[in-house]
């Protein structure tokens, strides 16, 4: 799962990482860590009319 998410991560396209059944702490810490220094995602709001 940590292979998926390190590339989009570090490309700026991830803001929110997590896990699913069967998934421990340990590997939400790991995952955490890993992407901790990369940047999310820009958002882009519109401007109002």
């Amino acid at each position: 799962m940590l292979g998926d998410v390190l590339q989009p991560s570090a490309e700026g396209l991830v803001n929110i990482v997590g896990g699913c059944c069967g998934t421990t702490p340990d590997h939400i810490g790991a995952i955490a860590q890993a992407v901790s220094a990369d940047k999310g995602r820009k958002l882009f709001y519109p401007a109002e009319a």
